[in-house]
C-alpha cells in the first residue's frame, strides 16, 4: 500500500471537505497507515488570478494555513512525517510569487488547470473556453516550470484529457514534452485525473 499522499487539500480550498478539520485529517491519515503527508491547498493569490470563486482559500488565510500546518506537524512528528506546500499553476506573470512560495514551504506541487492566451485572457483546460491549441501552451507552462525548479511533483499531468474525447496530436505533444521534462529534471508525475 502507499504509505503517502502528497496532494492534501483542506477546506481553504472550497472544494474539499468543508466539515473535517486539519487534525482530523491527519488523525484520519494516520489511522490509514500513512506515513507521509503534505497539506498542499491550491496557493492564494494576492490579486485575483483564478476567477474561480470554489477553488483556493483566501490571501488573507495564508498565515494561519502555515501556523495550522507547522502546529500538526509538532504535535504529530513521532507518528506522520508532515509537511507544508502548495498546489500552485505556473504562469509567467507569477513566477516571482511562485519561487517565493517554494522558499516558505517543503513541497510544491504542479497542478496546472489554465493557462493565458496571447490576449492575456486565462483559459481554463477542460471547459467550454479551451480548445486544442492550448493543450501545447498547457505542455509548454509544465516544461518551462519544471526547468525553473518550481514544481517538486507535477500533479495530475494528463489534465489536458480532461472532457476530451480524441488523443489529438497536441495531446501526443503534451504527454511526450510533459514526460521528457519530468524524466530529466527526476519530477515524479502524479497521476490524478478528475
Amino acid at each position: 500500500m502507499q504509505d503517502f499522499n502528497y496532494h492534501t487539500h483542506t477546506y481553504r480550498c472550497l472544494h474539499s471537505d468543508q466539515s473535517i478539520s486539519d487534525e482530523e485529517y491527519i488523525q484520519l491519515l494516520i489511522d490509514q497507515g500513512f506515513k507521509h503527508m503534505c497539506f498542499t491547498d491550491h496557493c492564494p493569490h494576492k490579486t485575483v488570478v483564478d476567477t474561480r470563486d470554489f477553488m483556493r482559500m483566501g490571501y488573507e488565510q495564508k498565515e494561519e494555513y502555515y501556523k495550522s500546518v507547522l502546529r500538526l506537524k509538532e504535535k504529530y512528528k513521532n507518528q506522520i512525517e508532515i509537511q507544508l506546500g502548495f498546489e500552485v499553476e505556473f504562469y509567467h506573470e507569477g513566477e516571482e510569487y511562485l519561487k517565493q512560495l517554494k522558499s516558505e514551504t517543503e513541497k510544491i506541487i504542479l497542478g496546472q488547470h489554465f493557462v493565458f492566451d496571447k490576449n492575456n485572457r486565462i483559459k481554463f483546460l477542460g471547459y467550454y473556453d479551451s480548445d486544442d491549441n492550448d493543450i501545447v501552451t498547457y505542455a509548454d507552462y509544465i516544461k518551462e516550470a519544471i526547468e525553473k525548479g518550481i514544481p517538486d511533483v507535477v500533479a495530475h499531468p494528463d489534465f489536458f484529457m480532461y472532457r476530451k474525447d480524441d488523443f489529438t496530436k497536441n495531446c501526443e505533444y503534451a504527454a511526450h514534452t510533459i514526460c521528457k521534462a519530468a524524466e530529466k529534471y527526476n519530477v515524479p508525475l502524479e497521476i490524478n485525473l478528475t
